[in-house]
């Protein structure tokens, strides 16, 4: 009897000890989500596409490569947020005809850090800050991520992340009305 009472419990304890439980992710904390967008001092994601009211945009010339390189900060700093392009396939002229919101952001975050820009090579815009936004309850998850491109604050969350890519929606205001816009990247460095 004692035999089969072992044999039961230790059958009950296999289930219980094989029963699958799985977690949801819930999201990550400010920190991690820094960390996988920054690093320890600076990661470069190239955009690879976007979408806008879900349709996919055919990139023009001045599109293509295009980079933004995430650099880290202690958290009583910007972080700052740096835009690249190819200067081989595209001017500076044509991609401000192209991207005006984000050559008059870079003069004016130039304007505030002269030092700072003259350090930039050329097809390199000082775009602005970014931050990752504060969780809701301490100690909780975020998805959002804080773009501050003069003279607004572009909210975006960020939709998957991971060490090597990551995906953000935002709402943008347009002369005709609000665009839903996607965009996807994979980290360069």
């Amino acid at each position: 009897m004692k035999g089969y009472l072992f044999a039961l419990i230790f059958f009950a304890f296999l289930l219980y000890a094989c029963e699958e439980t799985i977690d949801e992710f819930s999201g990550f904390q400010k920190q991690e989500m820094e960390f996988l967008l920054a690093g320890d001092s600076a990661k470069v994601w190239e955009r690879v596409s976007r979408w806008e009211d879900g349709v996919e945009v055919e990139f023009s010339d001045c599109e293509k490569q295009n980079r933004m390189l995430f650099i880290a900060g202690n958290n009583d700093e910007s972080k700052r947020l740096l835009y690249t392009f190819d200067t081989e396939v595209c001017d500076s002229e044509s991609f401000c005809n192209e991207n005006i919101k984000y050559c008059i952001s870079d003069t004016a975050q130039c304007n505030r850090d002269p030092d700072f820009c003259e350090l930039l090579d050329e097809g390199t815009l000082y775009l602005g800050t970014w931050e990752v936004k504060e969780p809701a309850s301490k100690g909780g998850t975020t998805d959002q991520l804080l773009i501050k491109l003069w003279p607004r604050t572009r909210i975006t969350t960020v939709t998957s992340i991971s060490s090597l890519a990551f995906s953000y929606e935002f709402s943008e205001l347009e002369a005709n009305g609000t665009i839903n816009v996607k965009e996807d990247y994979i980290l360069l460095e």
